[in-house]
């Protein structure tokens, strides 16, 4: 009986320290870095100037935070992408389908980073 309720209760404590889904989901910093190298230089592990630029601009647009979950209004994610370019280039939650939607924006702008409101940060 004892070896059953030391059972529950460690089963029970996990609940209680687990992390709210939200945050759960949150990718580390070198998942984002991968998802930003896939896309701007087309591997996973080498860094190219226009990642680095895709990378600095994430920060500055989510206050340095690299929330995937970042909202300011309208503008979600990332890259901080409107509800017109979302639905024009996708978006997804999590770090490599917003990297993918945000590589596609920035493609179609003229590999420019003139859209962003943080468009500074990448030179």
């Amino acid at each position: 009986m004892r070896k059953a309720l030391i059972a529950l209760a460690t089963f029970c404590s996990m609940f209680a320290l687990a992390k709210p889904a939200h945050s759960q989901t949150r990718p580390k910093m070198l998942t984002i870095k991968y998802a930003i190298n896939l896309n701007w230089c087309g591997n996973i592990r080498k860094s190219c100037r226009a990642g680095h630029q895709a990378y600095e601009v994430a920060g500055c647009e989510t206050g340095n935070t690299y929330d995937i979950w970042a909202s300011n209004g309208q503008y979600k994610g990332l890259w901080q992408m409107g509800a017109h370019e979302r639905k024009l280039f996708g978006h997804g939650w999590n770090a490599w389908d917003q990297a993918k939607a945000a590589h596609k924006y920035y493609i179609a702008s003229g590999r420019d980073w003139s859209p962003w409101s943080c468009r500074w940060a990448a030179y």
